[in-house]
């Protein structure tokens, strides 16, 4: 009898069938009291019932009786989860892969755990894990990718998601997610065809038209934007808190981009009040922030990056402190060679099948982007958006060939052809390059890399992006960046500051021992006098025509996908709006001035 019982449960269960399996579950806890099977599918049954409490109660007593048993610090993890108690929940499910450590499913929990909570690395950790196991549901590809995206690892991201246009076999969630990746990754018409498929669920079909609006928005095709929140219901029409979050938020964006900053705010500050665990409530605070910034009230716009940064930090993570050294690609601020080891290789002759790329470079926030789409505006350069391909070579070479930037000298003709030749391939997975057009290479970044630049291109044109420190420690402030070290060192004013003097101090460093071919670009003439800009970028590069520069926001708002917070700016006019925006700021700046200061002098700005 018992065990027919059993299998009538296991079939309701099944079956969806939750109601009957409770019953028949309640009945076969009756008739065998203290049953481990019995109990187990009884709690099972209690929790797709929604009785969370009479299910964790249950667990409770079984991971008690029977320690050793995964399934149940598995199932009593679900249920902590299902609470929203990620205290209790992550020690259950380590308990679980601690006696399963080969379990799919476990490390993707433990994944998921982190993942919603907006801890990417341990996220990333986990998730990896599960997709190399066996039985790994195709989800969790999903899942691992948005991980990896977060933590900046692009080659694991895209690596994962190879033929991610074309799963079918996945949840309607986990469709959602791949198709708003796809979409952050410029791979627009495959995350727009993901989204455009129906979703049973009502709350699922409003965030995969969120989603698909904010595509539109990300690519600059406003009204396409627009169209799509117009068909949705209003944001008290939807019950779901996580849709009606994602919707206003929308809303939000749409808002500041139509310069209704007051709407925009309402809509931010009305997300923010919504009690949802999404993991990218981070995106809101800086919403907000920049919304305060436009209706001059500065000290709310400076409490809501506050939330922001702080909703960003990494538990665990230790506090800065000035002079603590750099990790990852910014360990490269530490690094100078010598004049010995320079001279060695200085201005030697390297045989080039095709001009050397022009690098644009500078600080974050410098004006980089906006000189990128100017010079990719003129039919005789083409840009490749922001690329790490010059870090990634610094990398290959300590992996390879020494120490970076220790052993440049000893690199040997066919050591350097073969770095200059990965660069290139590089390049031509991303654009393509007819006879007769130069590459623009635009990553902030590389202004620590001149040494490895000079070593693989030592005449390449470098043009030098510069802006107030000010501004551009504030600018920085109020960004969202994706890549986590300059997210990392973006997270407080302070650091922003003696950053900005070590990048400066390396900068000026290798600038006087390597001598490149250097125009250098101030934000503040470009803006007072486009055309001057304009006229020394052609003589800079041996353009006699600079006219098609001046269209760049038409070129721009063609373009399509642009990764950097500038996206919305450079389809703009330029204005000097942005000039001396962050002196309105003085009471939080005013700290920063003796760390800026000679940098300040030698650049020759006012404090």
């Amino acid at each position: 009898m018992s065990a027919q019982l059993i299998h009538r449960i296991l079939e309701a269960l099944q079956q969806q069938r939750y109601a009957e399996a409770l019953r028949m579950s309640g009945e076969l806890v009756q008739a065998m009291p203290g049953n481990e099977a019995a109990l187990s599918m009884l709690a099972v049954s209690e929790q797709h019932m929604g009785n969370l409490t009479a299910a964790a109660k249950i667990l409770d007593r079984l991971v008690g009786k029977y320690p050793d048993t995964w399934q149940h610090w598995n199932n009593l993890g679900n249920i902590y989860r299902a609470q929203g108690n990620v205290e209790r929940a992550l020690p259950a499910y380590r308990k679980a892969l601690a006696l399963q450590p080969k379990h799919a499913r476990l490390h993707a929990n433990i994944g998921l755990l982190h993942l919603n909570r907006g801890e990417y690395s341990q996220a990333r950790e986990h998730l990896l894990a599960a997709c190399e196991l066996d039985e790994v549901e195709p989800s969790m590809r999903v899942w691992a990718a948005l991980a990896c995206h977060a933590e900046g690892d692009n080659a694991s991201t895209q690596r994962l998601l190879e033929d991610g246009s074309g799963w079918v076999d996945i949840s309607a969630e986990a469709r959602l997610e791949l198709g708003g990746l796809l979409l952050q990754l410029g791979r627009f018409d495959e995350g727009q065809q993901l989204l455009q498929q129906p979703f049973a669920e009502a709350s699922l079909a409003v965030r995969a038209a969120v989603r698909r609006a904010f595509g539109f928005e990300r690519i600059n095709q406003l009204e396409a934007a627009v169209a799509i929140v117009n068909d949705l219901p209003s944001a008290e029409q939807v019950v779901d808190l996580q849709a009606r979050q994602e919707l206003l938020s929308i809303l939000a964006t749409l808002a500041m981009r139509r310069q209704d900053y007051r709407s925009a705010r309402g809509c931010f500050e009305a997300a923010l009040a919504l009690d949802t665990p999404w993991r990218e409530r981070a995106v809101l605070w800086f919403g907000l922030a920049r919304a305060c910034d436009r209706l001059d009230d500065t000290q709310a716009a400076m409490d809501a990056l506050a939330e922001a940064h702080r909703a960003r930090a990494l538990p665990g993570q230790p506090l800065w402190q000035p002079g603590s050294g750099h990790q990852g690609d910014l360990k490269m601020a530490d690094q100078r060679i010598s004049t010995a080891v320079a001279g060695s290789w200085l201005r030697a002759a390297v045989p080039e099948a095709q001009p050397p790329p022009v690098f644009v470079m500078g600080f974050p926030r410098s004006g980089t982007t906006l000189l990128e789409q100017m010079l990719s505006a003129h039919p005789l350069f083409s840009s490749m958006d922001e690329r790490p391909f010059i870090l990634q070579q610094v990398r290959h070479m300590a992996s390879s060939a020494g120490a970076y930037p220790d052993n440049l000298s000893t690199l040997t003709a066919e050591q350097l052809e073969v770095l200059r030749q990965q660069y290139w391939d590089k390049v031509r997975s991303v654009v393509n390059l007819p006879q007769g057009m130069r590459l623009v290479d635009k990553n902030p970044l590389n202004m620590l890399a001149l040494p490895m630049i000079m070593r693989l291109f030592p005449q390449a044109p470098i043009i030098f992006c510069q802006r107030h420190p000010g501004a551009t420690i504030l600018s920085c402030y109020q960004q969202d960046f994706q890549d986590p070290e300059v997210r990392a060192l973006c997270a407080s004013l302070e650091r922003l500051a003696y950053e900005y003097v070590a990048f400066h101090q390396h900068w000026q460093y290798h600038l006087e021992l390597l001598q490149p071919r250097l125009l250098v670009v101030s934000y503040e003439d470009l803006v007072a006098d486009l055309d001057a800009t304009l006229t020394d970028l052609g003589a800079f590069l041996g353009v006699s025509d600079t006219t098609a520069m001046k269209d760049f926001q038409t070129h721009a708002q063609t373009r399509g996908y642009i990764s950097t917070p500038s996206y919305a700016q450079v389809v703009e006019p330029i204005n000097q709006d942005a000039v001396e925006r962050w002196r309105r700021y003085a009471s939080w700046m005013q700290p920063l001035l003796p760390i800026l200061q000679p940098v300040l002098e030698q650049l020759g700005y006012e404090a």
